[in-house]
């Protein structure tokens, strides 16, 4: 069973009520649509009853499927929701990592800077004069050379820090434009097949009014019911005019009739 027949399961196996008909008819006399022009008074409350609860329905699947639409929007939401927090954690402990191996690089740049500098020759006891000051010289050059190489080496931890926080960050970025770019096309589709749906819908349905209201033409009396008269006066001539039973026809499953009362009149 297709989703339409799931929906009107329920409510073709309702018996007529007609006493709920004639009441929802006198509430509701402004008929819309297919014309009731001609159609006698038994017939417009049986077409207005019978579209009332084709209406219900309908709009029951139309609920159906924006319910079902929005969950599946709601959930491609959520998803992308999941993945933009996803970057951004990634973005951040990508930071912390390289803040946290510059630091490394650092405090190894520094104890080698010490290391090195104490490793530097000194100058030895009993040195004077000329000798004393060449050596003197030599010795702060090399603690020099150390230094301005420990200067460079920090300044390539910066630079490749940097390097790293715009490459992660250029990445973040990328992954962000296509998780955006994958949302709005899966929007986009959601939107599509919504809307096909719909019209589908509107299409099965607008067959099923346009059944309705021929079965209604087909199978409901023609005349208006007849009042009751007092026994003493009925004849011959007055029991020929007696509301028509429903006519046989070969469109079945009709609204306002259920199988089971059509059934019945056949048998009466």
């Amino acid at each position: 069973m297709d989703k339409i027949g799931e929906f009107l399961q329920h409510y073709v196996e309702q018996p007529y009520d007609p006493v709920k008909a004639h009441e929802y008819y006198l509430k509701n006399r402004d008929l819309k649509g297919r014309t009731t022009s001609g159609m006698s008074q038994l017939q417009k409350e049986a077409w207005d009853y019978s579209k009332s609860r084709v209406d219900s329905d309908k709009k029951q699947s139309v609920d159906a499927n924006k319910v079902a639409n929005d969950q599946k929007i709601e959930a491609f939401q959520q998803e992308a929701d999941a993945t933009r927090a996803r970057i951004t954690e990634k973005l951040k402990a990508l930071a912390e990592k390289i803040a946290s191996d510059s630091k490394a690089e650092r405090t190894s740049i520094a104890n080698k800077v010490k290391s090195d500098i104490a490793n530097v020759e000194p100058i030895p006891d009993g040195v004077t004069g000329e000798e004393r000051a060449r050596l003197l010289e030599k010795r702060k050059k090399e603690i020099a050379d150390i230094r301005d190489t420990a200067s460079s080496d920090r300044s390539n931890v910066t630079t490749d820090a940097t390097t790293s926080r715009q490459n992660g960050s250029n990445s973040a970025s990328d992954e962000r434009d296509k998780a955006r770019t994958d949302l709005k096309s899966v929007i986009t589709k959601a939107k599509d097949d919504y809307a096909k749906a719909k019209e589908t819908l509107d299409s099965k349905y607008e067959t099923i009014y346009a059944k309705e209201y021929r079965n209604v033409l087909n199978t409901v009396a023609g005349n208006a019911p007849k009042v009751k008269t007092p026994a003493k006066a009925k004849t011959k001539t007055a029991a020929k005019a007696k509301t028509p039973k429903a006519a046989k026809t070969s469109d079945s499953g009709i609204i306002y009739y259920t199988p089971a009362e059509m059934a019945a009149n056949k048998k009466s």
